[in-house]
């Protein structure tokens, strides 16, 4: 249930013992606060310029805002939105989001095909996860993919979920990649004049696990995780790596990350392996390992 309406208090700092919770506020849409995050932000953000980050207002506009209270994230992702640079910022103590209401005056596009004049520019719209749409590439689309499909493709909506998205607009690539990930099989493409590619914010839902020690029935399969490099964790294997090997730390053994780096990473499940062969690469030593069950390696890298 939402709380009845109230005028903008800055920030929602005080409100950290209302996990769940949702309230409204009729907010002037500013930028000059300070905001930490991205879509999901720490509670001292500022409301206004940060209802402007997420695209819910533009700069002077007046509307009446709905958000919700949520637990305190381990980190904080920087992104510049709608001509709103935020900042990064480590664990905080809670956090808050906007609530999106279904609205005719904001309709989203099907495709980012008129948008090709707007590289390195982000937008977020409404989306309801759908397959029904043509998608050409694999964490970046050609403009012309459907967006509703490409997010349910890329890990970002369960078909039949709606969500605020951030999307970044990209260069022309030389070829685009067909893969099938989460349910949903993209095409290949060869150049094209624009692509986007989804703004991932760091969430419990999209933070990828240590390993993937439970996937071997999940053969040939892809899925993609958000994975920030480390050297910490064990890994068996030269870029085809035992199923139970640390994904954060094989991902710069391969050359995906860099150490402290968070992209969305894509990998593929594989068939288990006679032998895994140790190597030294990118500042980290992999062990060799006999026979094992399954395998995973890597297929793409994607931006945050």
């Amino acid at each position: 249930m939402t709380n009845s309406i109230s005028i903008d208090p800055a920030n929602l700092a005080a409100y950290g013992q209302q996990i769940g919770q949702t309230f409204s506020f009729v907010i002037t849409g500013g930028v000059n606060g300070s905001i930490y995050g991205t879509n999901i932000y720490t509670l001292d953000s500022n409301l206004a310029t940060a209802a402007v980050h997420a695209g819910f207002l533009c700069i002077s506009e007046t509307k009446n805002v709905t958000i919700k209270i949520l637990p305190g994230q381990e980190s904080y992702t920087a992104s510049t939105q709608n001509g709103v640079t935020s900042s990064s910022y480590g664990s905080w103590k809670g956090s808050y989001s906007f609530v999106v209401a279904m609205s005719t005056s904001s309709v989203t596009p099907s495709n980012l095909a008129d948008y090709s004049d707007k590289v390195d520019e982000t937008f977020s719209f409404e989306i309801t996860g759908g397959v029904n749409g043509s998608i050409y590439g694999t964490n970046i689309y050609t403009l012309d993919s459907n967006l509703a499909t490409a997010a349910v493709h890329a890990g970002l909506l369960r078909i039949g979920e709606t969500k605020n998205i951030t999307i970044k607009i990209l260069p022309g690539q030389e070829s685009y990649t067909a893969s099938t990930q989460n349910g949903v099989t993209s095409s290949s493409y060869g150049s094209w004049k624009g692509s986007y590619s989804f703004v991932v914010a760091m969430s419990p839902s999209n933070v990828g696990p240590s390993n993937v020690a439970d996937y071997s029935d999940k053969l040939a399969q892809t899925f993609s995780f958000v994975i920030t490099g480390n050297v910490n964790g064990s890994i068996y294997g030269t870029n085809i790596y035992t199923l139970d090997s640390n994904l954060a730390t094989a991902a710069v053994h391969a050359g995906f990350l860099r150490i402290g780096e968070t992209k969305n990473i894509t990998i593929k499940i594989l068939p288990g392996q006679e032998s895994y062969t140790a190597s030294t690469q990118n500042g980290v030593t992999s062990s060799s390992y006999g026979s094992w069950k399954g395998s995973y390696s890597f297929i793409s890298a994607g931006g945050l």
